[in-house]
């Protein structure tokens, strides 16, 4: 069955080749210190929230905090239909500071976040927009590093690092590890000019961006708006999307509670990806699923043929080598090395969530923000 090893290789080369070129990208991207001085540059801070009342106030503290002067930027709350203290901790907010503003979006035909982000762009100000979520804590040279990457790039859109809290247990530091495989694939694909993924927790883009192309969010599925921003900025111009590579200029949230949080988030994440269109997306998308499908195919019929093991393990081998790579360079520039006593396990485990997510994504309803989404028809 020499098929089996034909298949098996080729896929494993080819998807080796991919990491190993995102790997190049992240190394390409220079490590950036905001020098200090004061920008230029304003900033129109955007938060869509719904039901944040635990977090939301940690993150106004924040902004409060931010080296970057007061004057220069604002910040926007957008509440989607809450039901909890959030508006009120907003407005006693913008009492106090006038750069504070809030849009509570209480009719009944307004909802969900790519509206909530709509309506914070009608009132944004300035010519530089930053998003983030209302559980994030972002550091005190946040928005100044952005201003000063943006002054020293001119770039359309800027990516930035997402990372999690650490809260303990087995289940947390996989999804942290998981994470920084993500953001080496963000970094990495952007360093080589073919960006194929995003993060709204911390996403920064010209404001004019926003209205140079039909439908930026793709209103069609509810999910999915720094990644359809990105993919429509990325047809007017790929190479002008930069991802920051600085500790400034991250934003840490929590990782999902427990494994229903964590898995409805995924089956939300592979929801929306049915309405991609861009080769490079599809490509590495495509290649991940296959890759995963193939490896538990092969363990699976490893019970029964040696052959199948053999096949099993050099696939493996081709695909763990270059994810260990990748994870080495980027926990290390984070000081998260520690996490990957947890590659062997995560990289096992890997295959098969990824195989599972992805089928039930596609024909499964997922829950987010206390609602239930059905699956979405694609519309082109």
């Amino acid at each position: 069955m020499e098929w089996i090893f034909i298949i098996a290789l080729g896929t494993g080369i080819v998807y080796a080749t991919t990491i190993l070129l995102f790997l190049v990208g992240w190394l390409r991207n220079r490590r950036f210190h905001p020098s200090g001085g004061i920008p230029e540059t304003k900033i129109s801070v955007l938060i869509p929230v719904r039901n944040e009342e635990k977090n939301l106030p940690k993150l106004l503290k924040d902004l409060l905090g931010q080296s970057f002067p007061q004057n220069q930027f604002e910040v926007i709350v957008i509440s989607d239909h809450s039901t909890d203290s959030t508006e009120s901790i907003i407005a006693s907010c913008h009492k106090k500071h006038s750069n504070f503003r809030y849009i509570l979006m209480n009719e009944p035909c307004t909802s969900g976040k790519k509206t909530a982000i709509e309506e914070g762009m009608k009132q944004a100000r300035h010519d530089l927009v930053i998003t983030t979520d209302g559980d994030c804590r972002v550091p005190e040279n946040w928005l100044l590093s952005f201003a000063e990457y943006y002054e020293k790039h001119n770039p359309v859109m800027i990516l930035g690092p997402v990372l999690f809290h650490n809260r303990g247990g087995f289940l947390s530091q996989m999804i942290q590890l998981e994470q920084f495989s993500l953001l080496g694939t963000t970094a990495g694909s952007c360093g080589v000019n073919m960006p194929v993924m995003s993060g709204g927790a911390n996403l920064a883009f010209k404001k004019r961006i926003f209205y140079e192309v039909s439908n930026p969010l793709y209103r069609q599925t509810p999910s999915g708006d720094d990644m359809f921003l990105l993919l429509n900025t990325k047809i007017l111009n790929s190479k002008h999307i930069r991802f920051i590579k600085s500790t400034d200029a991250a934003v840490f949230t929590q990782p999902p509670a427990d494994f229903d949080t964590f898995w409805e988030q995924r089956k939300r994440w592979v929801s929306k990806s049915r309405f991609y269109a861009d080769p490079e997306v599809l490509f590495t998308g495509g290649l991940v699923f296959l890759i995963s499908f193939l490896l538990l195919l092969l363990l699976a019929g490893s019970f029964f043929s040696l052959t199948f093991a053999r096949a099993f393990i050099l696939l493996f081998l081709l695909k763990s080598i270059p994810d260990l790579l990748l994870l080495l360079s980027v926990t290390s520039f984070f000081k998260k090395k520690r996490l990957m006593l947890y590659f062997l396990p995560a990289e096992i485990l890997y295959f098969a969530y990824v195989t599972l997510a992805g089928l039930l994504g596609f024909f499964s309803p997922y829950y987010w923000k206390g609602r239930k989404w059905k699956k979405e028809k694609r519309k082109f």
